[in-house]
This record gives C-alpha cells, sequence and structure tokens, in this order.
C-alpha cells in the first residue's frame, strides 16, 4: 500500500517543525518518522527544494533555520 500524499506532507512538516529546535541525525530522523534512512533523505530533498533552509553542522545532524516573523505594531480599535 503506497502511503498518501497527506500523511507524507504532516510528516515532512513534523520533520521541519523539529529541525527547527534541535539538530537530528538521519538515523533519528528515520526513527522518529517510522521510515528507513533513504526516505529521510528524501524527504531532506524535497524540503530543501521547497526552499526551506536546511544545513548540516559538522558533527552531520541536519537543522532548519527559520526565520522568527517580523513583529508588528497593535492597531488600536
Amino acid at each position: 500500500m503506497k502511503p498518501s500524499k497527506t500523511n507524507t506532507l504532516t510528516k515532512a512538516l513534523y520533520l521541519v517543525k523539529e529541525m527547527n529546535y534541535r539538530a537530528m541525525p538521519v538515523r533519528i530522523i528515520a526513527k522518529e518518522l517510522n521510515v528507513t534512512d533513504r526516505t529521510a533523505y528524501r524527504y531532506l530533498k524535497a524540503i530543501k527544494e521547497s526552499g526551506i533552509p536546511v544545513s548540516q553542522n559538522l558533527f552531520g545532524n541536519y537543522s532548519v533555520s527559520l526565520p522568527k516573523p517580523k513583529k508588528r505594531k497593535a492597531k488600536r480599535i
């Protein structure tokens, strides 16, 4: 049975959220998502191709550095 696109998208978004907080090696990414290492690399490639900055540190761990949203002035009502 082929995984649905929704399930794949959900896993990729979960991965981006987790990698924004902590750097993760591929084996941990695969374990958290219940996929193989090869599939984890596919997710990382898809995330990179979508324009999200994925970086790899000296130890081989992957992380995402999303910019913080700009603060806006509150509007008075």
